[in-house]
């Protein structure tokens, strides 16, 4: 039957409905057929359709069978879903997505051609007199170029005039739109105004405050400056929101000299700044120098305008940018004095600035000079750490909403802290994407049911591209990693929601590289592409970095290889993280993957760079192959190599030379630096020294008084170098360079100490042995099992209650006693008697001690 044949084509332009042994059919021959609205808002059925209900009774069983049986009508939402990305590369570009493109209903052709009608009836009908047209342009519906083109040929067609308010009515219409027509309507009125010397056809305030407001919808600010220039060409000059808006624009462009410009125009028209005058004219001067910020805000205190959110967190960002931390917490403490709630970009600010600190409590980067002992290195990020989650906290006690940046800045943080908190706040992060997800689900099905409350509609396919385009946008990242793009970050901060991105799982997949936990690591990934998102390269080679933790140089070869069935061509950096896990475990296929980057021999346009040849002196060095050293080197040298050796390959060749004990060929190549006019560093003199020291030669002397007479200046590692050999040969002189290293204001550290324990020990002098601890325990240096094996090799021949109160501080301190510490007291017998008396007290367990 025809029902039958219609409910089979699903193209036709009709929803058939088979329910309760009620069929709709079709039209009768010769008639149109009307589109019935799925959700009860479209028109009627015709007649001649309505007399074919009257058939239904008529129609056989099978047929009303197999139209019962039909799938569900695809759901049809009145409201579209759209997903917003910004550009990395671009930042004031943004895209727009319509998810839901697909699943809309499609515009009937008939009721789109009677719109259209009816608003050209009405233009078409519009008396002939501009005050008509500007109150039928009053009525007509925004964001429709076609009208307002109707309106523009009607007028000229009929030489109707137009004033200034009919320009401003027309660009009003227009100039939210993403099109040139805003741009084409202001020449032709400025043409009209030029031409006319009627006054009322000139373009005032709200022309060009509606054509500024196109530049940015535009996102054409340079064209918004030729504008505002234009505008003092015609004396119309702004008020203080247009000079704002003018102002912001200075930001994207970062130009601090049109936004001065501006303001001392301000000053001189007797314009007041207010506020947002402020904000704006601070946030040009992101990359200025910091105190002209400052300065603006001195300049806003001293005229006695109280500042606002936004100003404290421009304030912030601007310190966070130079690296002043102590300030962005004195702002943020401001802040709440003034009764100001923060928000989420605030606290991003916050975390970000604890994450920049962490440079300065290791003494990496620009804090490299900055020399760091193990334990203030320690304490200093686990501070960090714990600063981070109060202030997470503090947002929970306030109600305000974590945003991807946020936990992707924490994760950053307890990644390079190594704080196995990191988890509990992936773990955080998954749980409220879930939630928000859900939420989000739940509330799209009850506005696409309540468009229709008596149909029940599919879902199944709308939430999969739903999924498809947020997983999409996962890829692009969009939280606080990337300290380097400062003008998407500004953007990212304030972000609304949470969303587990790449750039997320490459943090905690990094944590897990530092804290040597491959299995982790690889559980991740598996997760990761288990969600949707697709591996990137950086993915790749963070996980071929985790393979040479456990020495899983399989694995690191199998990962390469799905990274290239993954369409991502191998570069110079995956090539280099091989080679790292191939060094590290002395594996010979070490060169010949060199040799596959150095000569290009899948013709993937590769060359190694200075990391490669310094991995493959790192690989010569584990190894102890001193002629693959001297080698690699001789290839640095030539002139056909464009890689020339730097600091970092001199201090591989010298560990080299240290692990044969060449002293020879290590003073070659510190010569051989000062020929290249190389200057040696303090790490390249100290590695140098331990070449000496390996090889027990009295040298290391002269090189150590030749550093504190022509410099480098001796640091931290050059005296610990020193004190090891006086340790190895058991010279005294060793009392005196302690001294002179203190004196220095070289603070010794915990290697340090445990070298002078162990030669108190060498002595039998527990006289020293007290005094070094004491001194230990007063610069809150936390000892390890060496202190303690160390105390223990000078109490033990005495045996008694000292070696019992080692005992109890290592219990005090969850230090377990290993089998060194065994085998130093069953040397002696008074040892051997302390060591049951203790086991007897309780304060050891012999049996564990032999297993470690």
């Amino acid at each position: 039957s025809f029902c039958t044949l219609l409910a089979r084509s699903p193209h036709r332009n009709m929803s058939v409905y088979a329910s309760q042994k009620r069929v709709v059919g079709g039209p009768p021959k010769g008639g149109s057929l009307q589109k019935l609205d799925t959700h009860g808002t479209g028109p009627s059925p015709s007649p001649s359709v309505a007399r074919r209900h009257d058939d239904l009774d008529a129609l056989d069983e099978e047929t009303l069978a197999e139209a019962a049986n039909m799938s569900p009508p695809r759901p049809r939402p009145e409201r579209p879903v759209y997903l917003i990305t910004a550009d990395r590369n671009d930042p004031l570009r943004r895209t727009t997505r319509d998810v839901t493109r697909q699943h809309k209903p499609r515009h009937d052709a008939q009721s789109d051609r009677k719109n259209r009608d009816e608003l050209k009836d009405m233009i078409d009908s519009c008396q002939g007199y501009k005050e008509h047209f500007n109150s039928l342009l009053r009525k007509l519906p925004r964001r429709d170029k076609r009208v307002v083109l109707l309106v523009i040929d009607r007028m000229k067609r009929e030489a109707i005039p137009m004033d200034e308010t009919t320009y401003n009515l027309l660009l009003e219409k227009v100039v939210d739109l993403r099109d040139t027509i805003a741009f084409d309507i202001f020449e032709e009125f400025k043409a009209v105004a030029l031409h006319d010397d009627d006054t009322t056809v000139r373009p005032d305030q709200r022309t060009f405050e509606l054509m500024i407001r196109a530049c940015e919808r535009n996102g054409d600010y340079r064209r918004a400056f030729h504008i505002y220039n234009q505008m003092k060409d015609l004396r119309v000059y702004p008020d203080v929101q247009l000079y704002n808006a003018l102002i912001g624009f200075c930001a994207p462009l970062r130009d601090e000299t049109t936004a001065s410009f501006i303001i001392e125009e301000m000053n001189d028209r007797n314009v007041e700044p207010d506020v947002h005058t402020y904000n704006a004219l601070m946030n040009v001067f992101a990359d200025a120098p910091y105190e002209l910020v400052l300065q603006a805000f001195d300049d806003m205190v001293k005229r006695k305008l109280k500042p606002n959110r936004r100003t404290f967190n421009t304030l912030m960002k601007a310190c966070q940018r130079i690296g002043d931390y102590d300030r962005v917490f004195q702002f943020f403490e401001e802040m709440k004095q003034e009764d100001i709630q923060p928000d989420v970009t605030t606290y991003n600010v916050l975390i970000v600035a604890c994450r920049d600190r962490l440079e300065y409590v290791m003494g990496t980067g620009k804090f490299s000079d900055q020399r760091r002992t193990k334990q203030q290195r320690e304490v200093g990020v686990q501070a960090i750490a714990r600063l981070c989650r109060s202030l997470l906290d503090e947002m929970d006690s306030l109600s305000i909403a974590p945003n991807t940046f946020t936990y992707n800045a924490l994760l950053s943080v307890h990644s390079q802290c190594r704080d196995k908190n990191l988890f509990e706040i992936f773990t955080r992060m998954q749980e409220d994407e879930e939630r928000l997800a859900s939420t989000a689900r739940t509330v799209a099905r009850q506005d696409y049911i309540s468009t229709d409350p008596g149909m029940t509609p599919d879902f199944p396919e709308l939430e999969r591209m739903l999924e498809q385009a947020i997983q999409e946008s996962a890829q692009t990242g969009g939280g606080g990693a990337d300290p380097s793009a400062d003008s998407m970050q500004a953007d990212r901060m304030g972000a609304v929601g949470v969303r587990s991105t790449i750039e997320t799982y490459a943090t905690v997949i990094q944590g897990c590289h530092r804290m040597e936990l491959p299995a982790k690591a690889f559980e991740l990934f598996a997760k990761m592409k288990q969600k949707g998102i697709r591996p990137n390269r950086d993915i790749f080679i963070r996980l071929i970095d985790v393979c040479a933790t456990k020495a899983e140089k399989q694995r690191a070869f199998d990962l390469f290889d799905e990274c290239r069935q993954e369409g991502i061509t191998p570069d110079t950096e995956l090539f280099n993280a091989l080679i790292n896990v191939l060094a590290e475990c002395c594996d010979p296929r070490v060169h010949d993957t060199f040799v596959k980057l150095k000569h290009d021999t899948e013709g993937l346009s590769v060359k190694p760079n200075q990391d490669s040849y310094n991995l493959m002196l790192k690989a010569a060095l584990r190894t102890k192959r001193l002629e693959d050293a001297n080698r690699l080197y001789e290839e640095m040298t030539s002139p056909s190599c464009v890689v020339a050796p730097d600091t970092v390959s001199y201090g591989i060749i010298m560990d080299v030379c240290a692990a044969c004990k060449d002293v020879k060929r290590a003073g070659f190549f510190i010569e051989d630096m000062r020929r290249r006019h190389i200057a040696p560093t303090i790490n390249t003199y100290s590695r140098f020294m331990r070449v000496f020291v390996a090889a027990g030669d009295a040298g290391v002397v002269d090189v150590f008084e030749n550093m504190k007479k022509h410099g480098p200046k001796p640091n931290l590692e050059a005296y610990t170098t020193l004190l090891q050999y006086y340790l190895s040969t058991g010279s005294d002189a060793i009392y005196a360079l302690f001294e002179d290293m203190r004196k220095e204001g070289v603070d010794p550290d915990l290697n340090a100490y445990n070298i002078m324990l162990n030669f108190a020990a060498l002595k039998h002098n527990e006289d020293r042995a007290y005094m070094y601890l004491h001194q230990l325990t007063s610069m809150q240096l936390e000892a390890d099992i060496d202190t303690y094996n160390a105390l223990m090799a000078v109490f033990a021949p005495n045996g008694g209650e000292m070696v019992h109160k080692v005992f109890e501080d290592m219990a005090r301190h969850h230090v377990a006693p290993d089998s060194t510490t065994l085998g130093i007291l069953m040397k002696h017998h008074k040892g051997r008697a302390a060591l049951g008396e203790a086991a007897a007290r309780g304060l050891v367990k012999i049996e564990n001690m032999q297993a470690r």
